[in-house]
C-alpha cells in the first residue's frame, strides 16, 4: 500500500513574513549589492530612461584600423627598445673584451699585472657582468657553429645534386649518341 507524502499538519505563516518585510540577513539582500554599484555602471530599467544619457553611436569603421595602428606602432617601439638593449650589451661585451685582450698582451709581454684588480675580482657586480659576457659570447659561438654546419650540409647536398645531375646527364647522351633508344634530343 502507499502511503501519501501529504502533511499531517498544516503550519501557520507568521504576520511578519505576510506583511513583505524579509527575515533575510543585510547581506543577503540584493538591494545592498544593487546599492554598491555606482549609478554610471547600473543595468536598471532607471538608467535606460535617463534623457541625460547619449545613445549608443553605431560602430565606427576605422576602429580597426586605429586598433592595427596602436598594434603596429607598440610592436615598433618594443622593437626599438630591443634593438637599443642589444647594442647596448654588445658595447659592453666588446669593452669587456678589450679588457681582456690588453691583460693577455700585457702578461704576454711580462709586465707586472694585478689581473684580479684590472678584472674585477672579488666584485659581485663585475663579476656577474663578466659571466653574463662569457654566457653570450659561449651562446653565440654555438650558434655560429651551428650556422656552419647547417651550411655545410646544404652545400653537400647541393654538391650530391649536381654530382647526380650530371651523371643522368651522361647517361642520357650516351643513350643519344649510341642510336639504341631514348628520346631524341628535341625532345629533352
Amino acid at each position: 500500500m502507499r502511503q501519501q507524502n501529504t502533511p499531517s499538519r498544516t503550519f501557520a505563516t507568521s504576520s511578519f513574513k505576510q506583511s513583505g518585510t524579509s527575515h533575510l540577513p543585510r547581506v543577503a539582500n540584493p538591494s545592498l549589492w544593487r546599492s554598491l554599484v555606482p549609478k554610471a555602471l547600473r543595468r536598471d530599467g532607471q538608467n535606460a530612461s535617463d534623457p541625460t544619457q547619449p545613445k549608443s553611436k553605431a560602430w565606427n569603421p576605422a576602429t580597426i584600423f586605429i586598433v592595427l595602428g596602436i598594434l603596429v606602432g607598440s610592436n615598433a617601439i618594443n622593437i626599438l627598445a630591443l634593438r637599443r638593449e642589444m647594442l647596448n650589451f654588445s658595447r659592453k661585451t666588446e669593452a669587456k673584451l678589450a679588457i681582456l685582450r690588453d691583460v693577455l698582451k700585457r702578461v704576454k709581454d711580462g709586465e707586472d699585472v694585478d689581473v684580479e684588480k684590472l678584472l674585477g675580482t672579488g666584485n659581485p657586480e663585475q663579476e656577474k657582468e663578466w659571466e653574463d659576457v662569457m654566457n653570450e659570447i659561449e651562446k653565440t659561438d654555438m650558434l655560429a657553429e651551428a650556422k656552419k654546419k647547417r651550411e655545410a650540409k646544404v652545400v653537400a647536398r647541393e654538391a650530391a645534386k649536381a654530382v647526380e645531375q650530371d651523371a643522368v646527364a651522361k647517361e642520357r647522351s650516351e643513350k643519344g649518341s649510341d642510336g639504341k633508344g631514348g628520346r631524341p634530343r628535341f625532345m629533352m
